[in-house]
């Protein structure tokens, strides 16, 4: 632990991102350390899989505020009715399935008869009739979503204009659950797979589970076997009472503290699974052979200010877009996997109903593709007169934003003597000058799962973004999972969050 926190300072301290590839080389060539304090492992470190998040959640109650790393932690330790694979498909969790009436107003899902807490009890309809129950009640301040509005009563129990007496979400028999709609919903079973919707006793401590985890009942494969609150390390073992229980014996929630350590601790073997390593790895070339990627429904994107003399021209919005469609290719963030291209123009509509699909990849490599897109740009921005302005190209003060605005600025600049300055700021100040309107163009992250900072300042300005090529979406953020050798596949669903239980013996190596 000794050298390991030297380390840690020594990282902290680093003045280029170069010596982080002496870090690793360097943390090579301890063999004696371990890096953790608990003891993980039992000695059955083929056996075990030690994750590193970047976050603990501090409670265990259900909030659409959680990280998606947080809910990692959630999905091991509860189900739902429902759950999602990979590729979106429904599958059956702690149901057996489900029956849709014809007018598709009525669902009724078939409770396991195998399936019990964690305490040995027998897990029935009416616990999930309860949790709903507690879940929408309007004292239940940690639940602020509307996505359950369709189901028949929820709108006005949370309002507190009813009961939930009035409520169609019932358990008929004792392995029976019935939910009946107030109109069509054809996303209420995907909606259920989200992990604030797995079964939960609301009436357990669990939201004071760093000092209590013992008297909680789960409902999922794992349950916390021990804790450390000092460090955030949390060791999970199999939860006896679950049916079929595959997946590994333990698993082990390590709090990260700084990515390059991680990166040089997962290198020695001491980590098994970390996400998203340093973007600065990918830069210099020391790309990860053993990957898992997952594209995300994070967008990022460029914003153009259509009430400024510039980026309010069509002319320049097309220049602008041309210019980047098959170059963006090109860019070490498309090449390495940091993203997904999907460069498209997104209209106001879409962004708040967010109603986005992917534009289908084509020919990368045309090269007289390439050129057409090349000399229509050179078309818009001529007719212009702008090469005496200088473009001001803002966004929020992060790694990516960086990289990514670099290569716009040094695009423009060098195929079409374009002026751009580059300026990244933090949140705070970011907000005053988009408020302020001083900026051409801003690189902004949209998230379809949920309505960040991006996606409120273009709701609130409708009058502004609702022209064409407004927005334009240049890719998709995708998730990079690093994985030891140990693992052959890791199992990350359609909500981005990895389902421990599929990782079994016969996918270990």
């Amino acid at each position: 632990m000794i050298v390991i926190t030297l380390y840690r300072r020594y990282i902290l301290m680093k003045k280029s991102i170069n010596l982080i590839f002496f870090i690793v080389i360097s943390v090579l060539l301890i063999s004696c350390n371990k890096i953790s304090s608990l003891e993980t492992t039992s000695n059955k470190e083929d056996e075990s899989i030690i994750y590193s998040v970047e976050s603990i959640p501090s409670s265990l109650l259900p909030n659409l505020g959680v990280s998606v790393g947080e809910n990692d932690l959630i999905c091991s330790l509860f189900e739902g009715l429902v759950e999602v694979d990979e590729k979106g498909n429904i599958i059956p969790a702690l149901s057996e399935g489900w029956k849709l009436s014809d007018n598709k107003l009525e669902y009724t899902f078939i409770i396991k008869k195998d399936i019990k807490w964690s305490n040995g009890n027998q897990i029935k309809a009416k616990d999930f009739e309860d949790y709903f129950k507690d879940l929408l009640s309007p004292q239940n301040k940690n639940f602020i979503g509307d996505e359950l509005d369709s189901i028949y009563g929820v709108k006005e129990y949370r309002s507190g204009k009813n009961s939930f007496n009035e409520v169609a979400i019932k358990a008929i028999d004792e392995f029976t659950l019935a939910i009946k709609m107030n109109k069509v919903d054809d996303d209420l079973l995907y909606n259920l797979t989200k992990p604030i919707y797995r079964l939960r006793d609301l009436k357990s401590p669990l939201n004071n589970y760093l000092n209590d985890y013992t008297r909680i009942k789960y409902s999922g494969p794992y349950i916390i076997n021990s804790l450390n609150k000092d460090t955030k390390e949390i060791k999970l073992i199999k939860n006896k009472f679950y049916p079929n229980n595959a997946g590994v014996n333990e698993i082990v929630f390590i709090k990260s503290e700084e990515k390059e350590l991680d990166f040089a601790a997962y290198n020695i073997g001491k980590i098994d699974v970390m996400k998203n390593p340093p973007i600065t790895l990918f830069k210099e070339g020391n790309l990860l052979t053993s990957n898992h990627i997952y594209t995300t429904n994070i967008m990022k994107i460029l914003i153009f200010n259509c009430d400024n003399a510039i980026s309010g021209l069509l002319d320049f919005r097309k220049g602008i877009m041309n210019a980047l469609n098959l170059e963006l290719m090109d860019s070490y963030i498309i090449k390495n996997n940091i993203g997904k291209w999907n460069v498209n123009e997104l209209n106001y509509l879409q962004v708040v109903e967010k109603d986005i699909s992917n534009k289908p990849i084509e020919i990368l490599d045309n090269y007289d593709k390439r050129q057409s897109y090349y000399t229509q740009a050179i078309q818009f921005f001529y007719n212009l007169n702008i090469y005496d302005k200088t473009i001001r190209l803002i966004g929020k003060d992060t790694l990516e934003n960086q990289f990514i605005g670099e290569f716009i600025r040094d695009l423009l600049k060098s195929k079409y003597s374009i002026k751009v300055s580059l300026n990244l700021y933090d949140e705070e100040k970011l907000k005053d000058i988009l408020e302020a309107g001083q900026f051409e163009i801003y690189i902004g992250e949209l998230d379809l799962n949920e309505e960040n900072f991006t996606y409120e300042f273009i709701n609130s300005n409708s009058e502004i973004f609702d022209k064409n090529l407004s927005i334009i979406s240049l890719y998709n953020i995708n998730d990079i999972w690093c994985k030891s050798d140990k693992i052959k596949y890791l199992f990350v669903d359609k909500n981005g969050n990895i389902i421990f239980k599929y990782i079994n013996k016969n996918l270990l190596t």
